[in-house]
Parts: structure tokens; C-alpha cells; sequence
């Protein structure tokens, strides 16, 4: 019995100082997540599900996320995304898309995410990136 419990312990610590560590490390150097949001007229109807999207996409642990719409960026990296007080307003133009990751506050995403309603046609060129539709 006394083997068992010196194995246990052993076993319990040896766990405990991998799993503490790698949450460390993780911790240190989180997931750089850049969300777009569409904010065109054409989103119009679905706005009110975004937040949600939102809300699920901002539960990643280990990450922090900046926000952008397609027309520019909203905040940089933080632990939380908001919404930025966001309206949709003018036409969808997916253009700035591939420079965005470029701008000072933005740069070093290492994942994408554009949340919009456009066909898939309208998306088909932004390879890399993740595409959520309400």
C-alpha cells in the first residue's frame, strides 16, 4: 500500500507540473485571433446574432482577439473582443481584407475569423481565413 501512495503522489505531482507548466506557457503567449466583422447594409438583418457569434468566439481560453470591421480596424489585441458600438453602414467591400493584418495593431494574427453573411462567392478569395455565417 505504501508503494501505491508514493506512486500516486509521484504520478499526481508529475501531472500537476506538466499541466501547470503548459498553462504557463499559454498564458504567456496567447492565440493572436483577428475578428471582422461585415458591416454592411447587406448584414443588416442578421446584427443581432453577432453578438453572439461574439460571445462564443471570445470563450477561446488562452487567445487574445482585435476587432475590425471590412473597412478598418475597431481595437487591438485584448483579452475580450466587445462589439466596439459597431453599425452596419455603407457597401460590403472585402477588398481591404488581405491588408488589414498588415496595419500596426493588427499585425501578427495568427488565426482570422470574418463573420458575415455574404454568398460564398463573395468569400472564395480569402484563403487562410475562417468564414462564420449567422
Amino acid at each position: 500500500m505504501r508503494a501505491f501512495a508514493i506512486w500516486l503522489l509521484l504520478t499526481l505531482a508529475a501531472f500537476g507540473g506538466l499541466g501547470g507548466g503548459y498553462h504557463l506557457a499559454l498564458s504567456s503567449d496567447p492565440h493572436r485571433i483577428l475578428v471582422v466583422v461585415d458591416s454592411s447594409f447587406a448584414m443588416k438583418p442578421d446584427w443581432p446574432l453577432v453578438s453572439g457569434i461574439l460571445d462564443r468566439i471570445e470563450r477561446r481560453r488562452y487567445a487574445r482577439f482585435a476587432l475590425a470591421t471590412e473597412k478598418g480596424p475597431v481595437h487591438g489585441y485584448a483579452p475580450h473582443i466587445g462589439d466596439g458600438r459597431m453599425t452596419p453602414y455603407a457597401p460590403r467591400d472585402f477588398s481591404k481584407l488581405k491588408t488589414l493584418g498588415d496595419l500596426p495593431e493588427l499585425a501578427g494574427a495568427q488565426e482570422y475569423i470574418l463573420i458575415t453573411n455574404a454568398p460564398a462567392g463573395d468569400t472564395r478569395g480569402l484563403g487562410g481565413w475562417t468564414v462564420i455565417r449567422p
